[in-house]
């Protein structure tokens, strides 16, 4: 059943656990999941069949519903183990019934993670230990409290669409990328209408074929059964059981008998934008094209939002006779100087799940050492004058930034922090680097989701006074009452809002 060195201690907490589910209805559990997800997503409301937590108020802020109910990683999980220990022959006992959820999740929390945390895991210090946890629970929890926006969907959809990797996704899917988007969100929010619905599915669109319908549904659904035989499959009895691998994940639309079901509507959400990354990443070209794309991505907002004529963007330049790179892109202004590395590297699944730094994490942060390095390299040329268009200012700041497509949550650990600061003193060394660039021109690691945000104020204050407020941890309060635009609001309705309009029938 598992695929990891089973843990005798952690089985026997879950034995329990794995007991009170296997007297509950599968479908029905899964009616019950569903019907928070569509509360926490689309604030709808959950039915009057089911009985609601004490305090729990379904039309209240999200961070008291998360609270009093039953926040979405712990959906996650609970569906997890609905599909790998429940059925629909045996039973036809409820969750609806509020006391008997309760008694599942006070166990799931209190009695499983809690006694999970206890078990040491050999050769780490207690407070490693923790703070490597919160790393996995970031990764675990955060993600869900951003729910879903136009940024992420067209951020995706446009670096989707680069002709390079356009190309990639249309042979692997059979779709273009804007088919697999539109279905996608058509589906986003339709199955949150609608517990279960009929297969086969036909389509209300005129831009929706019934033959692409069932393209989407050949690469993004599964049956109950087979979710069920993966699920055990990936199930790790171990420190690692909260954070498994979960093929619902790649395909979230569950197949029961002759219905379909989207539990969760976020991992419907989240396969149709990030998700693609991992069913084309090992296609010829992907990683270069991949790569294009962001940059080319980058530089569309850099050119949609910066207005401040003080501002010059360079976009990256061959040099030399070994045919170096500048850096992806380059602002510069009257006191600064912003060299930006675009990387498209992801944190691995294991770096994400595992306590143990050694199966994924350490491997990771030396990739970001090398990122690091790889900036501060191309400095030194720039400080020699081998760039083409841009001649050395020693009056400028120099400022080194790594942006990630993905978000790494690793800035505010500082265990991680000093791991990696540790592994690019060794990529310095090894590089024969002056150290003393690190602590005089420190670099910054920022999320692609962060600097759409970040640009608009540098537009505004300039380059260095927006570092310096990073380092004098005033940014937050600047922020607070900036009045941020969403560069990409037209095309996105031009995109997607106005032909759904149009074309729709029904």
């Amino acid at each position: 059943m598992f695929n990891s060195n089973q843990n005798n201690k952690i089985y026997s907490l879950y034995t329990p656990f794995r007991n009170l589910l296997r007297k509950l209805n599968q479908i029905d559990s899964i009616y019950v999941i569903w019907c928070y997800s569509r509360n926490f997503t689309f604030n709808l409301e959950i039915p009057q069949d089911i009985e609601l937590p004490a305090g729990f108020v379904m039309n209240d802020k999200i961070d008291n519903r998360r609270y009093y109910g039953v926040p979405e990683y712990e959906q996650e999980f609970l569906l997890k183990q609905i599909l790998i220990n429940c059925d629909n022959k045996h039973s036809k006992i409820s969750i609806r019934n509020r006391e008997r959820l309760s008694k599942i999740i006070n166990y799931s929390r209190k009695t499983l993670s809690e006694g999970i945390s206890k078990i040491s895991i050999d050769g780490l210090e207690l407070e490693e230990d923790f703070l490597i946890e919160f790393h996995r629970m970031a990764h675990r929890q955060f993600s869900w409290q951003k729910s879903f926006n136009l940024n992420i969907i067209f951020r995706y959809y446009k670096i989707y669409c680069n002709e390079e990797l356009k190309i990639i996704i249309e042979k692997r899917f059979k779709m273009s990328p804007f088919e697999i988007f539109i279905i996608g969100f058509f589906l986003f929010r339709h199955t949150a209408n609608t517990f279960r619905l009929p297969l086969p599915f036909k389509s209300d669109f005129d831009m929706i074929s019934n033959e692409k319908l069932d393209v989407f549904f050949q690469n993004f659904s599964i049956t109950t059964d087979d979710a069920k035989k993966e699920l055990k499959e990936s199930q790790q009895m171990n420190e690692n059981l909260f954070y498994s691998y979960n093929p619902l994940h790649a395909k979230p639309i569950l197949i029961f008998e002759n219905t379909f079901i989207c539990p969760m509507h976020l991992l419907l959400f989240w396969q149709i934008t990030n998700g693609l990354y991992y069913s084309i990443v090992n296609e010829l070209g992907f990683e270069n094209a991949y790569g294009n794309a962001f940059e080319n991505y980058i530089g569309e907002v850099l050119y949609n939002t910066i207005n401040n004529n003080d501002i010059g963007i360079y976009p990256e330049e061959k040099y030399g006779k070994k045919e170096k790179r500048t850096t992806d892109w380059i602002l510069l202004d009257s006191k600064a100087i912003l060299f930006i590395e675009c990387k498209t590297k992801r944190l691995t699944i294991g770096s994400k799940t595992e306590l143990d730094i050694k199966k994924g994490l350490v491997r990771d942060l030396k990739k970001m050492a090398g990122f690091v390095a790889q900036v501060y390299k191309t400095y030194l040329d720039y400080r020699h004058n081998e760039y083409p268009t841009l001649k050395f200012d020693k009056t400028l700041e120099f400022i080194p930034l790594v942006l990630t497509l993905e978000t790494w949550y690793i800035n505010f650990n500082p265990r991680i922090m000093l791991i990696l600061n540790n592994y690019i003193v060794s990529e310095f060394e090894r590089e024969k680097l002056d150290q003393e660039l690190l602590s005089k021109f420190p670099y910054h690691l920022r999320s692609c989701e962060d600097f759409e945000k970040d640009i608009q104020i540098i537009n505004t204050v300039g380059i260095k006074k927006y570092f310096e407020m990073i380092k004098s941890n005033t940014l937050n309060d600047y922020c607070k009452d900036f009045p941020y635009v969403y560069q990409f609001a037209e095309t996105f309705k031009e995109t997607f809002l106005d032909p759904l309009k149009e074309t729709y029938k029904g």
